[in-house]
């Protein structure tokens, strides 16, 4: 008896701490806007006003077993995935961009969290640090600015 109630705790335990596959099939994504600091009007508000197509998504996701997020980035290997916790992922991506005034350097880091076999959140943070005469130039206050936005992802479809 002992050694079956010892088996049922431990077959429970690796259960509960089981992260969640989500589906593969159709899968659709709605972008929202949360905020900025920083950043110049004009930025903000191309954000704000994003057209549909970059506001909505819906693409056919086919995720691996055991999952990996890589498959929102076709596999992108600028995005390097990795694990935070049960059933939470983060990943960042850096870019440098040279003009004429200096250089614009944008980090974008990613959390994802898979909320269920059917739905995921992915927080996103954009920051933005530019050379100061670019900065001077827009109205910004320092170089630098932060934007952050939230994709729902959610399950349509086989």
């Amino acid at each position: 008896m002992r050694f079956l109630l010892a088996g049922l705790l431990t077959a429970w335990a690796g259960a509960a701490s089981a992260d969640i596959q989500p589906r593969s099939g159709q899968w659709a994504g709605e972008y929202h806007f949360v905020n900025a600091v920083g950043c110049p009007a004009q930025m903000v508000a191309q954000m704000q006003a994003a057209p549909p197509q970059m506001r909505n998504y819906s693409t056919r996701i086919d995720f691996p077993d055991p999952f990996d997020p890589a498959a929102f980035q076709n596999n992108d290997v600028n995005f390097v995935w990795h694990k935070l916790g049960p059933d939470q992922w983060a990943a960042s991506h850096s870019q440098a961009q040279e003009t004429g005034m200096g250089q614009i350097i944008t980090v974008s880091n990613f959390t994802l969290h898979v909320l269920s076999e059917t739905e995921m959140r992915q927080d996103a943070e954009l920051i933005a640090t530019f050379p100061p005469a670019l900065s001077q130039m827009m109205g910004m206050a320092g170089s630098g600015c932060v934007a952050r936005s939230v994709v729902q992802h959610r399950y349509q479809a086989p």
